[in-house]
């Protein structure tokens, strides 16, 4: 038979979009290291700290040091990053510094190196945090800035109304 053209729907015009189509892969991967660093993160702290209140306070303190770090990032790294580096470089920057937070959790998780294991974990957290807030998210809205209202609104539900439940349901 005849080669069947996509629908000229909403979902298929905007997936047409090489853009579109990195925002979502970006987003898939960066919300998949998300579910994976903040479950390993809040076990860690879980295990290393002696109480609850132990606990709170070095969550207050992760807290105020991943705001200070996001008003910095969002006031001067994200412009540096897209305007120096581009959009696609931007948009896999927290991808790519999370698998090599990963796999330094796992080499010293597999050397018996507590500390190290802890610390990296840890720094994994404020990098998702932090790069995922002022960098991932600003990369986002480049992007979908330019579509016409109903594809940036139908973008945006698809990101956070279908791939967020679906990845944190499969994770």
């Amino acid at each position: 038979g005849e080669d069947e053209e996509a629908p000229d729907l909403p979902f298929w015009r905007t997936m047409r979009r090489p853009s579109i189509a990195l925002v979502i892969g970006a987003y898939a991967l960066y919300t998949a290291c998300w579910f994976f660093v903040d479950n390993s993160f809040f076990a860690a702290v879980e295990n290393r700290m002696p109480g609850d209140e132990a606990v709170a306070g070095f969550l207050a303190m992760i807290s105020a040091v991943c705001g200070g770090l996001y008003l910095l990032s969002s006031t001067v790294v994200s412009g540096f990053v897209y305007n120096r580096l581009g959009l696609l470089p931007g948009l896999l920057l927290l991808p790519v510094l999370l698998l090599a937070l990963f796999l330094s959790v796992a080499t010293a998780g597999m050397a018996g190196l507590p500390l190290i294991f802890f610390g990296a974990i840890v720094l994994s957290q404020i990098t998702k945090e932090v790069v995922g807030s002022s960098i991932n998210d600003t990369g986002t809205s480049i992007v979908t800035q330019a579509l016409p209202p109903n594809e940036r609104n139908w973008i945006r539900a698809t990101l956070s109304g279908i791939l967020d439940p679906v990845l944190g349901g499969v994770i």
